[in-house]
């Protein structure tokens, strides 16, 4: 059975919502605040790209065996050829995790992590008012 879990990157943490997954899940060497800054390094753009000329997220899907060793990255949700290129070479340059486990075992996880280009999304404001 492969277990799959969906990652998104918001404010430095990592938030997952997993499937059938009742164990510890794998864990980036340093924890999620390594692994932002990690992407964060390893976001090199061609020269003269404008940064903020797309923005958006590229979501992959990635399989961490049960050595913590990441397999066959893969695009499911693009943004555009060249971010694509960016995102799959840098799961590709990621050192290999902390498996996963089930049962104090350890086991493989496929999973899917969003990788955001571009400017930083704006938040408006909201106000609210007590009754």
């Amino acid at each position: 059975m492969t277990i799959v879990a969906f990652f998104t990157i918001i404010n430095l943490s990592v938030f997952c919502q997993f499937i059938d997954f009742f164990g510890d899940l794998p864990e980036f060497p340093g924890g999620d605040e390594a692994l932002y800054k990690f992407i964060a390094e390893k976001k090199t753009y061609p020269p003269n790209w404008r940064k903020d000329s797309i923005s958006g997220k590229v979501f992959l899907k990635f399989l961490i065996d049960s050595c913590g060793q990441i397999h066959n990255p893969e695009v499911i949700r693009g943004l555009n050829p060249v971010l694509d290129s960016i995102a799959i070479n840098i799961i590709r340059e990621m050192p290999n995790w902390n498996s996963a486990k089930q049962n104090g075992k350890p086991v493989s996880l496929e999973f899917v992590l969003p990788i955001r280009f571009g400017k930083p999304p704006e938040y408006k404001n909201v106000k609210y008012q007590k009754d």
